[in-house]
């Protein structure tokens, strides 16, 4: 995250519960946007309520830091105070009514998984390393279709399910098939 010009927004330290941290992370980025501007719009959206939420527990919170539009974080804690939550429970049901108003995209999966094996007896040679940089590399573009290879075996017992009476299907049109990264 790069820092905002001075003026434009102000940094703001509190603390949140770390699922809901971990929630708000992974949310935002499926929806393509910054945790701040999250976070502003869950406690616009609180603020605009006409009461209260249900009690969120915040037992362990961590600390949580993030950027806000000048003023916006002073006339949250003077709501909090009004409404007699404490900050941390404000901010917690701000985030958990942004993440209910946003809920996550659905994401069509593949009829066919696609596996990837990584391996060598020996230790120390990078399988580990090697596995999460793919699994990195393919998640950056997650819409994007591969190329995916399965197994002649798997493809037989599937052609098997699939295929009429009389009908013959070629196991080279099933062998290589398209999906999600």
């Amino acid at each position: 995250m790069t820092q905002p010009t001075s003026g434009d927004r102000e940094k703001v330290v509190s603390k949140l519960p770390t699922e809901l941290q971990r929630n708000l992370k992974v949310r935002s980025a499926q929806h393509g946007i910054d945790i701040q501007h999250a976070v502003e719009a869950g406690i616009t959206a609180w603020r605009g309520l006409g009461s209260n939420l249900p009690t969120i527990d915040t037992s362990g919170a961590k600390s949580f830091s993030t950027f806000l539009p000048e003023g916006q974080w002073d006339e949250f804690r003077v709501d909090c105070s009004a409404r007699g939550v404490s900050i941390v429970q404000g901010l917690s049901q701000s985030v958990a009514l942004w993440l209910e108003k946003n809920p996550a995209p659905a994401v069509v999966r593949p009829r066919f998984p696609r596996r990837i094996i990584t391996c060598n007896q020996k230790g120390g040679v990078g399988k580990t390393a090697v596995a999460a940089g793919l699994g990195q590399a393919m998640a950056e573009d997650s819409d994007r279709l591969h190329l995916v290879r399965i197994s002649k075996h798997l493809v037989a017992l599937l052609i098997q399910g699939v295929s009429e009476p009389g009908e013959e299907l070629n196991p080279l049109d099933y062998e290589e098939v398209l999906g999600l990264g």
